[in-house]
């Protein structure tokens, strides 16, 4: 059963793929469309936002609410906001498995045996999300 191995692991990484799609979506901040940058949550009703951009949308409004459900936050925004390092240590990890997804898979396409072998591919940016800026 040798000649199945390799389709086995083009389809876990075929998988890998659409999984990662779809869990990608949930790191993405609902204010900026980025990947969030350092992530917080509110208390109250736990959405969660780049740091930055919970800030400078909510700085100005009063009264207060989230972008998301419009639930009414007190004017003192840090008594409502929690960091949320949980997340930025999922994206971190899922970052790190898509570069070696695509390694894998850039290897086998080319027939090589090390990821160094061909120095034409980039992969300065390969696997990552684009940060919120």
């Amino acid at each position: 059963m040798m000649g199945s191995e390799p389709r086995n692991d083009k389809a876990k990484v075929a998988l890998s793929r659409d999984v990662v799609k779809e869990i990608k979506k949930c790191f993405i901040c609902p204010l900026c469309g980025k990947t969030m940058e350092e992530t917080v949550s509110l208390k109250d009703c736990m959405h969660s936002f780049c740091k930055k951009c919970i800030y400078e949308k909510l700085e100005d409004e009063d009264p207060k609410e989230c972008p998301v459900c419009n639930r009414e936050i007190g004017p003192n925004l840090d008594n409502y906001l929690r960091p949320d390092n949980v997340w930025r240590g999922v994206i971190e990890t899922i970052e790190a498995r898509i570069i070696v997804a695509r390694t894998s898979d850039d290897q086998s396409r080319v027939g090589e045996t090390s990821s160094q072998a061909n120095p034409s591919i980039d992969r300065s940016t390969s696997g990552k999300f684009t940060p919120c800026a």
